[in-house]
Parts: C-alpha cells; sequence; structure tokens
C-alpha cells in the first residue's frame, strides 16, 4: 500500500489555483481560495451560478489515494460555511472506504482534476 503524502506547499497551492481556474471555466462564480491558517477544511468556495448554491472544495494533490480524512473535513467544513455542495478535487485518486463514505455523505469527488 502506498503511503498518501502530499506535495510540498508551493505544490499544494499550485493545485489549488489550478482547480480554481477549472472550476471558474466550467462556469463556477465568485471563486474565491482561502487563506491557509483557519480555513475550516476548505480551500475554496465559489458558487454554482451568480445566485447559485455555494461549493466548498478541498484540494488534495497526492502522490497516493486520498483517504476518509478529506471527506470528513470537507463535511464539516459544508456546515461551517454553510454551503450547500462539498467536493474533495485530487490529482488521483481515492481509497473505496473514502468513496463509500462520501456517498453517505453527499460529498462530491473530483478524481484526477
Amino acid at each position: 500500500m502506498s503511503k498518501k503524502r502530499k506535495s510540498t506547499t508551493a505544490k499544494g497551492t499550485a493545485y489549488e489555483e489550478h482547480v480554481a481556474s477549472k472550476m471558474k471555466w466550467h462556469g463556477y462564480k465568485f471563486v474565491r481560495r482561502m487563506g491557509k491558517s483557519g480555513d475550516f477544511g476548505c480551500d475554496i468556495i465559489a458558487r454554482t451560478g451568480l445566485f447559485g448554491r455555494k461549493v466548498v472544495v478541498q484540494c488534495k494533490c497526492y502522490s497516493g489515494k486520498v483517504g476518509n480524512a478529506a471527506v470528513q473535513e470537507i463535511n464539516a467544513a459544508r456546515q461551517y460555511y454553510g454551503a450547500s455542495i462539498a467536493v474533495v478535487a485530487t490529482n488521483s485518486t481515492f481509497t473505496d472506504a473514502a468513496k463509500r463514505l462520501a456517498k453517505a455523505c453527499g460529498v462530491q469527488l473530483w478524481e484526477r482534476y
């Protein structure tokens, strides 16, 4: 089993910018990256449209599979920020357990995004 390893902060920040850019291209509005500390598990906040639903996104730039913790964190962030949609985006893939938990919690998983 390969270890989950988050890449360096610079690479993680670049990945967050990449995800934010793709979200804008896909029509999300008011896309905003959050600060590093005190973000409550949320890296990006956006809206599905001009008056659309609030979306919280956690970005994981990993070399291995992303596990349950990311799903738990973004689910909590959804409640904290009062969002309707919670997403974990990764350049990698998710463990089977993370997929099951996400399905049960209504969290979207964006693999290889």
